[in-house]
This record gives C-alpha cells, structure tokens and sequence, in this order.
C-alpha cells in the first residue's frame, strides 16, 4: 500500500467509524507498524497521535493544513461560541477547502507541498462570485509563484510555517464587484434560501415544487445584494449550531482529530464511546 494513501487513510471518518464499531482499526494498526514501531501495545489515541507526528516532519497533506487552521484560527484566535468553520464547499466548479465566518467571512484554498497550482486562477474566480474575502494558504515552497500571482491583488497569502504556525505574508482584501446571485443561490441549502426569502419578503407566494427553484430565484435576485450576503453568512454560520450547542464534549477531542470530528457530523451521542475507544 503506498505510504502516502495508509496515511490519508488513517486521518478518515471510516477509520473512526471502525473504531467505534469494533474499537480497532486495521489501518491505523498498519500505519502504525509501518511509520512508528511494530510493538502496538498503546492506546488508539497515542498511535494518532504518533502518526501525527509523522504527518507534521514528513507529510503536510491536506488533512493537516486543515486540522492546522481549525486548531490556530477557529479554536485559538477565535471560539466556538462565535465562529464557524466550512469544508469543501461546493462554489460552482470549485470546492473551498475551508471557509471561517465570524464577523466576516474568509475562503482559505489550500496548496500544499504535494499539490500543484494548476487549478487556483478559476478556483480563486468560484471563490470571489460568492464570498468577499480569499486567501490561499500554502506552503514555503509555493509562496515565490503564488506572490507572481496574486501579490497585486486583493487575495491574502499565508504559509504554514515549519514551526507550525501560521504567518500571513499578506492580508486577504475584500472584493465585492464579482458576487453573484446565481452561485450564492446554488450554494445555498433550500432551507437557507427560504430562510433569506421570508427574512426579507415576510412572505413568499405558493409555487409547486417543480418550479419553485426557478420562481424563488428570481425573488432572490431582486434583494439587494449586501442583504444578500449578511444573511448568507448568517446562515451558513448555523451550520455548526451542533458543534456549538456541545462546546464541552468538542473540547475534550485531541488537537490530532479536531478536525476530522468537527466536519465529520459524527453524533455526540457517541463521542463518550469515542473517547473510550481512543484510550483502549
């Protein structure tokens, strides 16, 4: 198997739920074997947190990037009572890695070391039609073509130092000239949609389902766009009242995992199995 695919395997929601339905995980037991020691007489938890290790000296994939930005923006600079984080959203043709909405709302694109830059120009494009604010975050190795890129821009730049931190190399400015209707409404869940219609109308008239898509857009495009994008972030923020609402069981979650679990929508419900799993 190769090196690289055991070790995205590891830092997965199937091998969470492997954990939680057996208590085991063949993967992680390989992994563990393969980049650490073949003595697997530790807990489910020290051999995350040992693979870990391995990701951060030797293989800073994406999973780690995010992880990185959870733990430094989401949970150090800011708070779970304030802020919500996004992964892979789906803008057009794009998917943001992680967005980050408090008072405002920021895509952060991802380049690590193993990816290339092929695709970032129209990424960045899907980006700026339904938020105001892109950065791209990256590794050392990137930064001389992303700065030929984007340092005459409004994008910010930041690298995920060696030392684990993040250093911003240039503020992200927001742009509002190319927010688009049409891709803030297909981002949208209907929910949301309907949410910002009646916010702003009060009251919508009846259609049947078959049309409604269509007959509601054409309200949604009537609304001026700044209310719009306000109640956008409004509502895209309600997408973590879950994790929110279970502050305290999120917190007691290892730094290594945060991120899997904060985006995994695994019930808490289970987290007490969860945590009883990682020490066995």
């Amino acid at each position: 198997m190769n090196n690289n695919f055991i070790l995205n395997r590891v830092f997965s929601q199937k091998t969470i739920k492997d954990l939680l339905l057996s208590g085991k995980s063949e993967v992680l037991e390989k992994a563990y074997k393969k980049f650490v020691s073949e003595d697997l007489c530790i807990s489910n938890g020290q051999k995350f947190q040992e693979l870990y290790k391995v990701l951060e000296k030797s293989y800073r994939n994406e999973y780690y990037y995010k992880n990185t930005l959870l733990n430094k923006l989401l949970l150090g600079r800011h708070s779970l009572n304030t802020t919500t984080a996004l992964a892979e959203l789906s803008i057009n043709n794009s998917k943001a890695d992680f967005v980050l909405l408090n008072g405002k709302a920021v895509v952060y694109e991802i380049k690590t070391e193993l990816d290339t830059l092929n695709r970032v120009e129209n990424q960045v494009v899907d980006y700026y039609k339904v938020f105001k604010n892109v950065e791209i975050v990256t590794d050392e190795s990137h930064l001389e073509k992303v700065l030929m890129l984007y340092n005459n821009t409004e994008v910010g730049i930041s690298i995920i130092t060696k030392r684990k931190t993040i250093k911003n190399i240039k503020k992200a400015e927001p742009v509002s000239t190319y927010l688009d209707y049409s891709s803030i409404y297909k981002m949208l869940r209907k929910n949301e949609r309907l949410n910002i219609l009646y916010n702003y109308y009060h009251e919508l008239p009846e259609v049947d389902s078959f049309s409604e898509f269509k007959r509601y857009f054409k309200l949604f495009k009537d609304i001026p766009m700044e209310v719009v994008y306000d109640n956008m972030v409004i509502e895209l923020k309600k997408r973590s009242d879950h994790v929110r609402d279970n502050s305290d069981q999120f917190s007691s979650i290892p730094y290594e995992l945060k991120s899997l679990l904060y985006f995994g929508g695994l019930p808490f419900k289970v987290y007490d199995t969860f945590q009883k799993t990682l020490k066995e």
